[in-house]
């Protein structure tokens, strides 16, 4: 005697069941916010940012003719340092560096400048970069006809982004 086996097909049920979990992954892919056992710092290139990462205010003279920073950027990266005063802004540093480079006063904009403020500060914008500033020098008119330079020697301040 010979037995007949009658063969079921599950192939449509597989297949819907299949389909239920392929569109569940693709849901869950796109849902925020998404959880994963990793951190992500969201990194903007620092240059293009609109909040610096280090800000320096200045206690020099209102009148100012120079201004000129000197330490070291280590890494590779792009650093940049503006001037910020009453009516403007100006750029000391704009480096894009592959490796540590020393700066010994540096002045891109505000190598000849003739300003009046009440404030100055400096703006730091980092991306990959730290930033030893080891001095500041700036020149400042004594009388119509003299100027005189000074420097801000600082403890080393290292600025990071």
């Amino acid at each position: 005697m010979v037995k007949s086996f009658k063969i079921k097909h599950h192939y449509p049920y597989v297949t819907l069941v299949l389909l239920f979990l392929c569109l569940g992954i693709l849901l869950s892919m796109n849902s925020s916010p998404n959880l994963t056992g990793m951190a992500v710092k969201d990194v903007a290139t620092a240059v293009d940012q609109s909040e610096p990462d280090y800000t320096l205010d200045l206690d020099i003279v209102e009148e100012l003719r120079s201004l000129k920073l000197s330490g070291e950027i280590i890494g590779a990266g792009n650093t940049k340092v503006i001037l910020k005063y009453d009516s403007g802004e100006l750029i000391v540093i704009n480096k894009q560096t592959e490796s540590d480079i020393i700066l010994e006063k540096v002045c891109e904009e505000t190598c000849d400048i003739n300003i009046t403020s009440k404030k100055y500060t400096l703006l730091f914008y980092l991306e990959k970069t730290k930033l030893n500033l080891q001095k500041i020098t700036y020149l400042f008119p004594k009388s119509e006809t003299e100027t005189l330079e000074s420097e801000i020697k600082t403890q080393t301040i290292q600025i990071t982004e």
